[in-house]
């Protein structure tokens, strides 16, 4: 039999799926949801902003005002009734940090945030750099996808993750990018790592508002980000340096 023209060689599918160095155990923390609840009652935030609702699972845990953004949510019929206290902007989050008096929104400066919009890393570090000149220094941004459990799931192209991904569905993009970036050029910022399934959380906070650091050299770390592989750094030494925690161990604001 003439094999595929698509299909990959069996050398190929043998790394991406059997090398020790393309994958590592699944994170064992509470889901991140889960863990997201918490972080409402425990920090007890003014207001919340979320980038990229889909269905809007963790936007509703909030209980106060709310911004959820999303060029195309797919919350179900009777949300924004059930919820009152949440207004979702259903615009890119680009238009949206662009166009909006986002503290008339929110009533004040950004509070407390998740960042789950597009999985690109480049991206990312715009809703963040975005989110943080809105902010205040105690303010919490929490990142999503940062801590991949495999490599096939870190692919730009999320059709790709059913061919590539130990974990069939689970798509994280390239986000976890934006670490060593931040770590690198902000080494201002206090960051925590949670083994929160499936692919991690990432708490930033110490933020600066007043920083230029991260939009003056967007274009260059851009550049930067392109050129960083996971593949050949290694997945276990990449997050192994991170230090990531139990989700348990986060029991009060101090401990972020």
């Amino acid at each position: 039999m003439t094999p595929s023209r698509n299909a990959k060689p069996r050398s190929e599918a043998l790394t991406i799926f059997e090398d020790p160095r393309y994958y590592i155990p699944c994170h064992e923390g509470e889901a991140y949801r889960q863990v997201l609840g918490r972080l409402h009652r425990t920090l007890q935030p003014k207001n919340y902003l979320e980038i990229g609702i889909r269905r809007g699972a963790s936007l509703r845990r909030s209980r106060v005002t709310s911004v959820g953004v999303d060029p195309e949510p797919l919350v179900p019929d009777g949300f924004s009734e059930a919820n009152p206290h949440i207004h979702i902007v259903r615009m890119t989050s680009d238009d949206f940090f662009a166009g909006c008096d986002v503290p008339a929104l929110l009533g004040g400066a950004v509070d407390f945030a998740f960042l789950d919009g597009l999985h690109h890393a480049e991206a990312l570090l715009k809703d963040f750099l975005n989110t943080e000149r809105l902010a205040d220094r105690n303010s919490v941004i929490v990142l999503h996808d940062c801590i991949p459990t495999d490599v096939g799931m870190t692919r730009r192209a999320q059709r790709e993750t059913s061919e590539y991904s130990r974990h069939n569905g689970q798509w994280a993009g390239d986000v976890w990018k934006i670490i060593p970036i931040l770590q690198s050029y902000r080494p201002d910022l206090r960051i925590a790592f949670l083994d929160a399934p499936p692919t991690g959380l990432v708490l930033v906070t110490n933020l600066d508002p007043d920083s230029t650091t991260l939009a003056d050299r967007y274009d260059e770390l851009k550049a930067e980000m392109k050129e960083l592989d996971l593949a050949a750094m290694g997945l276990a030494e990449y997050v192994g340096a991170l230090g990531v925690r139990p989700t348990t161990s986060l029991k009060r604001r101090g401990d972020i």
